[in-house]
């Protein structure tokens, strides 16, 4: 399993629709910039569904949804509590 370190190395594409995008992100923009400078982490605003197929498509690493929406077919992190589920494309190095 790779460390965390591994996370903030490089780039990665978030999707995350655009009523939410304002709210989380400012903050988390600003501390992982603080932390890691050298990392990219560029960000896709759209609709949930297409977010999901473009999850699915391997164009993103990270989707961010508002629940409740219907996307049984993948596996949401838990770990944020709110009404938000965060979905990650699983990578094989």
């Amino acid at each position: 399993m790779l460390g965390l370190k591994h996370l903030f190395e490089g780039r990665i594409r978030i999707g995350v629709i655009p009523n939410v995008a304002p709210c989380l992100l400012t903050d988390l923009l600003d501390l992982v910039l603080a932390l890691h400078p050298a990392f990219k982490l560029l960000i896709r605003e759209d609709l949930s569904q297409p977010s999901v197929d473009s999850l699915l498509a391997g164009e993103l690493g990270i989707l961010l949804l508002a629940l409740p929406f219907p996307a049984d077919h993948l596996k949401p992190c838990h770990s944020l509590r709110t009404t938000f589920s965060l979905h990650v494309r699983a990578v094989t190095r």
